[in-house]
């Protein structure tokens, strides 16, 4: 890749970066530290489809720490909703937030590159 390459990629992904940063900024929504996930459970009830492999659900499940432990619940019914909605904000911002990590590591290397050749050049002259 030549210096005009890099220094192309670098603009589009600070371009990027900026995009994300202002999303990331402008986030007003309440959030709740913790992730959802669905699982399917056998209730082992006597001739139940579920003790012949076909579990029920997917159920809503929210994983938090509370008090430094980690704790999984229910998260299906009515009153949960509200947490339920802060969770899934919460959610969407780390994955944001690991995007923006990805970028900044992109330019990172692409910095990296574009020292390599110039000490190349600075070299041979």
């Amino acid at each position: 890749m030549d210096l005009p390459e890099i220094r192309k990629k670098i603009s589009l992904l600070q371009k990027e970066r900026s995009l994300l940063e202002n999303k990331l900024m402008q986030n007003r929504a309440k959030m709740e530290a913790g992730s959802l996930f669905q699982i399917y459970i056998a209730c082992r009830k006597g001739n139940c489809k579920c003790t012949h492999g076909e579990k029920h659900g997917p159920f809503l499940y929210l994983s938090q720490k509370v008090d430094g432990k980690l704790k999984q619940r229910y998260a299906g019914k009515k009153n949960d909703e509200p947490t339920v909605k802060k969770v899934r904000v919460y959610m969407q911002y780390q994955d944001k937030l690991a995007a923006l990590r990805k970028i900044y590591g992109k330019i990172d290397t692409l910095f990296n590159q574009y020292r390599e050749i110039l000490i190349e050049r600075g070299g041979n002259q």
